[in-house]
């Protein structure tokens, strides 16, 4: 998605994930690039509000910002999951690009001291959290890391396979990565559309970046 403007209980992928107290829900081998702005409410790269919620083999690239400090949480993958199941929600295998574009962390509640509201670069709050291997763009975070931040890497070292292999990544099946040059990337997903100029009107191709077959998609005349 491209940009989302104000509204509240905003993810990149979803914005609220409801389970059950017999079943957890899942999200794998997903990601979410784009921006969400002027905010109003619970606000997450992957997703906003949820209970029992198991994010793991996904990344977010969405920058993030509040319309003003009596908003509510922020996660550069997850904003707020509560302990409403027994199941405690959990991250996995995954890492957060996207720019926190406020550079406040703290709110007044009507009293003289200030309240810390939750916000970190990989999740916000979530209650009984299993956070395993989740990392961030230590460059991207607009401030210096908070109490919820989980793996702050430079720019350079997320570029590197090393350093997701030392954590258990599996590469064989589901990331891969353009080591140097890019950050991990779904094999699922690793498809990507280009315009070919020197083509008919309106064709596309269809590159697979690990493979290099390239297939071509007439879409008009």
């Amino acid at each position: 998605f491209p940009v989302t403007i104000g509204f509240s209980i905003l993810g990149g992928l979803v914005g609220e994930v409801t389970s059950t107290s017999t079943r957890k829900s899942l999200i794998s081998e997903s990601y979410a690039e784009g921006r969400i702005l002027n905010a109003t409410g619970n606000i997450g790269g992957i997703y906003a509000n949820g209970s029992a919620v198991d994010v793991i083999n996904s990344y977010a690239n969405v920058d993030l910002q509040f319309q003003d400090a009596h908003s509510h949480a922020l996660g550069g993958i997850a904003a707020y999951s509560s302990d409403a199941y027994t199941y405690p929600s959990s991250i996995k295998n995954t890492y957060s690009l996207g720019r926190r574009l406020n550079s406040w962390h703290v709110w007044y509640s009507g009293q003289n001291s200030p309240s810390f509201f939750p916000i970190g670069s990989i999740y916000g709050q979530l209650n009984g959290q299993n956070i395993i291997n989740a990392n961030f763009n230590l460059a991207n975070t607009g401030f210096s890391p908070l109490f919820n931040d989980q793996n702050p890497k430079s720019s350079d070292v997320l570029k590197q396979k090393k350093t997701f292999i030392d954590q258990g990544w599996d590469f064989d099946t589901i990331w891969s990565i353009n080591e140097g040059v890019d950050y991990p990337k779904l094999r699922n997903v690793i498809t990507e559309r280009y315009f070919l100029p020197n083509h008919p009107p309106l064709a596309n191709a269809l590159l697979d970046k690990v493979s290099g077959a390239v297939t071509y998609i007439v879409t008009g005349k």
